[in-house]
């Protein structure tokens, strides 16, 4: 089933034209460096390897993300196996990662969330690693893949708060605290991300006054948080977001742990739940959550699968997933016009054209450059 979703992507990820972030995150893969305006360097870095393999077009531009889902895939199977799972709910969670809306959909866009997604299901995966031992060395790794994250969206700053939380929930973890290993990978996160700090530092602190500008509240506005949870629910899809929501409820009577996974993720989706009473959590934001959250979803199905009907309900939620994410791919690599007004892949369309007509109407007018009111034009 990943190897099928990994085609479908180099497909629609060969097809559909650019977006506009995308279009301005090629633009910074020419000049490679350790930060740029709107975020930390790691798409500039996955779309300059890419183009290099693959050419300067669509496909090159997202070589990266489209086999950094396959591998998070990977990697949600094995996490939830080291967890205490067996190799059918192991399956079933991968599965149902590439079933979500956002996944299927949009996990071709080169853009900063598919490197964030893999490095924090990396480091959660180390972490889990180093719980089974030999610790030192698990640790040193998920430490560089919690950094490789930070250098990839700021967001994966949320990723040591959430280890500690899930170290300090037991005897156990809160021992492992009193060893080098977690303080190794905190150190090592740091040096990796302090790359980033010292561009910042010599670029006025460009990104992070961007960015951190975000966090500061102007009001209270909680329809934001209905439309984040509304929106939540159909980028997971109905049926797997029922199953994550039962996850607490079965956590006890299940012998998977889902402690490392709930933990993990909770200081990020409170921050994303802080943020949505004053302001628009975008979609995509909450993309590093979905191997965690699909995981726990898959568990959950698990322990309730001895009732007939969650049985089905389960059966169903992937076949709903991929019909969902299946027509939306459909309708992006559809040829323009086919839905007139109603096509929702109309930001995708026409740039060939319109770029033409715009560089006559240049050479016309005898113009030196062309201004726009936005990046994306």
């Amino acid at each position: 089933m990943v190897g099928a979703t990994l085609v479908l992507r180099l497909i629609a990820g060969g097809l559909t034209h650019l977006t506009e972030d995308e279009a301005y995150y090629r633009l910074w893969s020419f000049s490679p460096a350790l930060g740029y305006y709107d975020h930390p360097p790691m798409i500039a870095w996955w779309i300059w390897l890419g183009r290099t393999i693959a050419g300067d077009n669509p496909l090159g531009v997202r070589l990266g993300p489209i086999l950094a889902t396959a591998a998070t895939s990977f990697l949600v199977f094995d996490a939830v196996r080291l967890a205490g799972a067996g190799r059918a709910v192991a399956a079933q969670a991968g599965i149902w990662f590439n079933a979500t809306l956002l996944v299927l959909a949009w996990g071709f866009l080169a853009v900063p969330d598919a490197p964030a997604s893999l490095f924090w299901t990396l480091a959660v995966w180390c972490a889990l690693k180093a719980w089974r031992g030999p610790a030192l060395r698990w640790w040193a790794a998920a430490g560089a893949a919690a950094g490789l994250a930070s250098l990839s969206k700021y967001s994966a700053l949320f990723i040591a708060p959430g280890m500690l939380l899930w170290l300090a929930a037991s005897p156990e973890g809160r021992r492992r605290l009193r060893t080098p290993g977690p303080w190794l990978a905190a150190a090592i996160a740091g040096a990796l991300f302090g790359l980033n700090l010292a561009w910042n530092a010599d670029h006025g602190w460009l990104t992070l006054l961007k960015q951190f500008g975000r966090v500061t509240p102007h009001g209270f506005a909680p329809r934001y948080l209905v439309e984040l949870a509304a929106g939540q629910v159909l980028l997971l899809t109905p049926l797997i977001a029922l199953f994550a929501l039962a996850a607490p409820l079965v956590r006890r009577r299940s012998a998977v742990d889902l402690t490392p996974f709930a933990a993990i993720g909770a200081p990020f989706a409170a921050y994303l739940l802080l943020h949505s009473l004053h302001d628009r959590v975008q979609a995509h934001w909450p993309a590093p959550l979905y191997p965690l959250i699909a995981i726990c979803a898959a568990v959950s199905a698990a322990r309730l699968s001895d009732r007939a009907a969650w049985r089905r309900v389960a059966l169903a939620a992937p076949v709903v997933g991929f019909a969902l994410g299946g027509a939306a791919l459909a309708v992006l690599m559809m040829p323009g016009g086919a839905l007139g007004r109603y096509d929702l892949a109309l930001p995708v369309r026409g740039w060939a054209p319109f770029s033409a007509r715009i560089e006559r109407l240049r050479g016309a007018a005898g113009a030196d450059w062309v201004g726009t009111t936005s990046y994306g034009l």
